[in-house]
């Protein structure tokens, strides 16, 4: 996904469903976008499998199909994969190391990462 598809998918997991409009207003803060590239971005997002349009009333809206930990989990694989050559270890001793993590985000992730051996 885009950044954009990434603020209009986060808007929609958030609201659950929405129309175009509601979104442009819900995302003029952050993009300050216009309703026209609002509803652009959904027809292309709708094409992809995304997110589903539906006619209610005389108005559109629209609901995510893509869940956010299915995307998060796309979003993740293509990085390991693109950035670090498909592995993990490396790609989160980057992230540890990059991201200054506290000593709690650490033990947090000593902890899932030690659950996932055991398993």
């Amino acid at each position: 996904m885009t950044d954009a598809q990434w603020d209009i998918m986060d808007a929609l997991w958030t609201a659950g469903s929405s129309s175009a409009s509601d979104l442009t207003s819900a995302l003029k803060e952050r993009r300050g976008w216009a309703y026209s590239t609002v509803k652009t971005q959904l027809d292309r997002m709708g094409k992809a499998g995304m997110v589903r349009a539906e006619k209610q009333g005389g108005v559109w809206t629209y609901t995510p199909v893509l869940s956010r930990e299915c995307a998060r989990r796309s979003a993740w694989e293509r990085f390991r994969d693109v950035v670090f050559g498909g592995s993990a270890a490396p790609a989160l001793a980057f992230a540890a190391q990059e991201e200054g993590m506290s000593d709690e985000e650490r033990q947090t992730l000593l902890e899932l990462i030690e659950g996932e051996e055991n398993t």
